[in-house]
């Protein structure tokens, strides 16, 4: 622990939190996933959510419902939706969905970096 940490810690705060409880930002590419069934005709876009992001998260989440979904209030732009993020564990994160709606609102497309914030619902 360094200096700052134990100082940090000893007034009650976490240097790692993010500056308002349960409220998280973060930037990433938009993606598609098709099913491979060429017949399927969907398909989904998400932003991962990874890194020091998803730690916090998975810090601030706790014990989580169903599957390690976790309810949240998304922000990309002007556009606010409620959804949930998705476990993703072989990226060490969690998958945001970003519906049709969201993304033409907001002039995305698959590659567009997206600005999220994100608060646990």
């Amino acid at each position: 622990m360094t200096d700052f940490e134990a100082i940090a810690a000893a007034f009650g705060d976490d240097p790692g939190a993010s500056p308002t409880p349960g409220v998280f930002a973060h930037a990433g590419p938009v993606w598609r996933w098709k099913s491979q069934n060429a017949d399927a005709p969907a398909a989904w876009f998400f932003v991962t959510i990874d890194g020091d992001t998803a730690a916090a998260i998975r810090r601030a989440a706790g014990l989580r419902r169903g599957f390690g979904s976790i309810r949240v209030n998304a922000r990309i732009g002007l556009s606010t939706f409620a959804t949930s993020l998705f476990p993703a564990k072989a990226l060490n994160g969690f998958l945001l969905p970003v519906k049709a709606s969201v993304r033409k609102a907001e002039g995305l497309a698959e590659g567009s970096i997206a600005e999220v914030e994100l608060v646990l619902a």
